[in-house]
This record gives C-alpha cells, structure tokens and sequence, in this order.
C-alpha cells in the first residue's frame, strides 16, 4: 500500500524531465491497471502485445500479485527500466476497457464520438482518463459497468474499436513505431482524473459500432451499418 507521500513522490518522478520507467508501472498499479512490460516496434512484427517472453495469459484475470509486480518492476528487477508497457484491459477488480478512436486518420471515428455524446449527454465529452497514442489517435479508459462485458473488437470503416475483457492496450510512456511516444491528454492522466463507470448508452452504443447494429451516419441520423471487422484490436 502506497503512501499518499510515495504516490505524491512518483507522479513528481513521471512528471520530471528524466523519468524512471518503473514509477510509471507503480502508479498504474497504485490505480488499480494490470500493467506489464510491452514489445518495442523492432522486435517483432506484432509489437502491440505483453514482451514475448512473459507468459502474459495468467495475468488476464485477476491483478498480480505484489511479489509477481516486484519481479517485474521492483528495484533491479528485469524490465524496471524498460520503456514500452500496457494494460491488460477488463482485469478484476476494476475491470478497465478501452475506446479506441483512429481520429488521426479516419474522420468517421470522432464524427462517432462526439454524436454519441449529443444524443445521450447533451454534447458534454466524457472525462474521464484518456491518452494520446503514438500514432496520433485517442484512447479513452472506463470502468466497466457490473453485467457488460466489454467486447475487444474493431470497426475499421468507422475507426473505432474496444479492449475489453483480455484486451491490451499499449501505455504512456511508450515509444510508437513513428518515435513518438504515448501520452497522457492534458488533466486525464491516471493520477489527475477518476476513471469514469461507462453509462450504459456507451455500452450500448459501443455493441452496435462493433457489431450488427446501428450507428451514427454523417447526417446525424441513425443509419444500419455492414458488419464490421471483427478481430483483435491493435492500435
């Protein structure tokens, strides 16, 4: 258990001009996100996932424990000073899922965002922890709620996808195959904002971007959409 003076210690550590790796991995830990180490760009083509020699498929249940956390991220320990990590999304207790939007190449997927929130929450934006991705796009965490499993699915028309339950998604401060890094949206970082429960329209809204149902349309009018890609998602 973490001090408020340890927490306080660590996000001055992340915030600094030279930070360690492993003060990010324990604030994720603090906040309730199975974090493990992830692959860089150049060591393998699929390089989005847990670093290939960690047997990563145990972790996707329930949190480590706080010995297994310490072999990973402790003081001198394997990948404490490694760049690349991610969440193992959908993980108990908190079970937190990711809505991912490829906003940076596909205009459809804010179009999407911003009219779920007209419809459902007069046009107020969910704030909750969000970051940006190397590549340019937005992913925006939730809470999910008792009784939605989160699917962990992508619609490549709309450029929207989801990690829900044994999902993954890549975290800040990872280096992207462009060589940026991910990072936290200004006052959306784990440590500054709650992660929101997501309201049960986004549940449902999310089921029917991912699946056979309706979306959004360009006119702001609710149009049937083909089946999308359904598939892991890699973003």
């Amino acid at each position: 258990m973490l001090s408020d003076a340890d927490i306080q210690a660590l996000i001055d550590d992340v915030e600094s001009d030279f930070p360690s790796y492993s003060s990010y991995a324990k604030l994720y830990r603090h906040y309730g996100m199975q974090v493990v180490p992830a692959n860089f760009p150049n060591e393998v083509k699929a390089w989005k996932r847990p670093h290939f020699d960690l047997k990563w498929k145990q972790y996707q249940k329930e949190m480590m424990s706080d010995q297994e956390f310490d072999e990973l991220y402790g003081h001198g320990a394997k990948y404490a000073g490694r760049q690349n990590m991610g969440l193992i999304t959908g993980v108990h207790p908190r079970r937190i899922v990711v809505v991912d939007l490829d906003t940076h190449k596909n205009p459809k997927a804010e179009l999407w965002w911003h009219g779920i929130h007209a419809d459902h929450n007069m046009g107020i934006i969910s704030h909750t922890v969000a970051q940006r991705t190397g590549g340019g796009g937005e992913q925006h965490f939730f809470i999910a709620p008792d009784g939605f499993i989160c699917p962990t699915n992508r619609n490549s028309e709309w450029g929207v996808d989801s990690r829900g339950d044994g999902g993954f998604a890549m975290l800040a401060p990872s280096r992207h195959e462009s060589g940026k890094s991910y990072e936290w949206m200004d006052g959306q970082a784990p440590w500054e904002c709650d992660f929101e429960v997501m309201p049960d329209w986004m549940c449902k809204e999310i089921e029917a971007i991912l699946g056979v149902g309706i979306s959004h349309g360009e006119t702001g009018t609710r149009v049937k959409t083909e089946t999308p890609e359904i598939g892991r998602a890699h973003v």
